[in-house]
C-alpha cells in the first residue's frame, strides 16, 4: 500500500514564493496527506539513517539536480508515498486506486500513443516520467534504479559533461532501463504520457486523465548545471 506522504525537495529551507504556492495547491488537492519537505542537508540526513552505505559519495554528485534524482529512488524506497518535483503542481486529488499499487510510474514520452506530441532530439525511444512517482516503502524498482545510478555516475568519474550523461546516469533514461522491463507486473502500474507528461509549449496538450502539470521551471537551469557543475543553483 502506497502511504499519504508527500515528499518535495529544494536546495535550502528558502523556497521562491512560486514554489510555496506549489505546496499549498498541494496541500489544497491532498488535504489528508502528510506534506515532507527536503533540504540538502536533509538529504544526507536521509542517506545517513537509511543508506550510509552511499552517504560518503553523496558530495561526489555533481549538481544539485542530479542529487534531486538520487533522492527521488532514496525516499521512495525508505518511506514510500509520492515524490513530485517542486515545480509541479496537481490538477486533481490523486486516484486513490492508485494506492493499492507497489509503485506508479506514467510514461514522459510515448509517440506510439501520442504521435503529434513533440519529438526529443536527442532520443527517439519512449521514456518514462521520473517528475512524479509513487511508491510503497520497500519497492525494489527503486533501490535498484538508486544503486544502479551511483554505478553509472562512478563510471563516468563522477562527471556529468552532457545532457545525455545527466539523464542517462540518474535520470528519466536510467528510469526507463530499470523499470520497464517490468511493465507487465501486474503489482506495478505503467500510466500513458497525458496522466503526467502533458506540456502546452511542446504540443502536447492536456487531457481529462491528466493528474500533473509540469511547470519546467528547472530545465534551463539544469542544463546550466551540466555545464556550470560547481555552481550550487538549487533545482526544480
Amino acid at each position: 500500500m502506497i502511504p499519504k506522504k508527500l515528499h518535495f525537495t529544494y536546495a535550502t529551507k528558502d523556497l521562491p514564493s512560486k514554489y510555496q504556492e506549489n505546496l499549498k495547491v498541494w496541500q489544497k488537492m491532498c488535504p489528508d496527506w502528510e506534506l515532507c519537505f527536503y533540504s540538502d542537508e536533509e538529504i544526507s540526513e536521509l542517506f545517513a539513517n537509511h543508506f550510509p552505505q552511499y552517504s560518503a559519495l553523496l558530495p561526489k554528485i555533481p549538481y544539485g539536480a542530479m542529487l534531486a534524482d538520487f533522492f527521488r529512488y532514496a525516499v521512495l524506497y525508505a518511506e514510500g508515498g509520492l515524490y513530485s518535483d517542486i515545480d509541479t503542481v496537481p490538477l486533481k486529488p490523486i486516484p486513490k486506486e492508485w494506492l493499492a499499487f507497489d509503485g506508479v510510474i506514467g510514461y514522459e514520452y510515448q509517440p506510439s500513443k501520442f504521435p503529434d506530441s513533440y519529438r526529443y532530439p536527442w532520443n527517439e525511444k519512449e521514456f518514462l516520467c521520473q517528475w512524479t512517482l509513487l511508491s510503497k516503502p520497500g519497492c525494489f524498482l527503486f533501490k535498484e534504479a538508486l544503486a544502479e545510478a551511483f554505478r553509472r555516475l562512478e563510471r563516468l568519474n563522477f562527471q556529468a559533461k552532457s545532457i545525455f550523461d545527466g539523464l542517462n546516469t540518474a535520470g528519466p533514461l536510467l528510469l526507463t532501463d530499470i523499470a520497464l522491463p517490468y511493465h507487465q507486473r501486474k503489482e506495478l502500474l505503467f500510466l500513458d504520457a497525458d496522466f503526467f507528461g502533458c506540456r502546452e509549449d511542446e504540443h502536447f496538450p492536456f487531457t481529462k486523465r491528466s493528474v500533473i502539470a509540469h511547470q519546467c521551471d528547472g530545465k534551463d537551469r539544469w542544463m546550466v548545471q551540466v555545464k556550470l557543475s560547481h555552481l550550487n543553483l538549487g533545482y526544480g
